[in-house]
């Protein structure tokens, strides 16, 4: 079966956990196993063959036919991700993509891949707090501040952080 124009791009919109994974293979033009993959990306093999079930499913991916096999990208398919990925950010562990009117927060650990949505418009509320207070601010002093609970505070800061506007030290953020 070809690939079908945009069956990529509709997988991540429903699937972002396989954004990390998809992200390695474009940086990595040549051809991988799982357990090459699964250690560039940062997590367990059988994350990874999940995600190249998915990918397949969708036709993004090529199999070679040797032992052991290995999976790249296809061309169209990795087109489409270049598009993708123009608006994200990464640092360490995690990943930042801008999606309409909300960011997705990606953290990659060895057994999963955990995605947030965080609302643009709260990102954007919080980084005039830090901006015009200046200072240090940890998440409850931002919670505080915006009358937020202090999770979405700790990942609206995140956003800010991987995306490069606000530094951090010591669990504490400053503009």
């Amino acid at each position: 079966m070809p690939y079908t124009r945009g069956a990529l791009k509709a997988l991540l919109a429903g699937k972002p956990w396989l954004l990390p994974i998809v992200a390695v293979m474009i940086r990595h033009p040549f051809a991988m196993t799982t357990s090459e993959l699964a250690e560039r990306v940062g997590v367990r093999s059988p994350l990874v063959k999940r995600a190249l079930w998915w990918l397949s499913k969708a036709d993004a991916v090529a199999a070679s036919e040797t032992l052991p096999r290995r999976y790249r990208l296809r061309d169209q398919a990795r087109i489409e991700v270049e598009e993708i990925l123009r608006s994200s950010w990464q640092k360490e562990r995690r990943m930042v993509f801008r999606q309409g009117d909300e960011y997705l927060l990606i953290a990659v650990k060895p057994t999963r891949i955990s995605v947030w949505t965080v609302p643009a418009d709260l990102v954007e509320r919080v980084a005039e707090v830090l901006r015009v207070s200046g200072g240090c601010f940890k998440p409850v002093d931002v919670s505080n501040a915006l009358g937020i609970p202090v999770r979405l505070a700790s990942l609206a800061l995140s956003v800010l952080h991987v995306s490069g506007r606000v530094s951090r030290s010591s669990g504490c953020y400053q503009a």
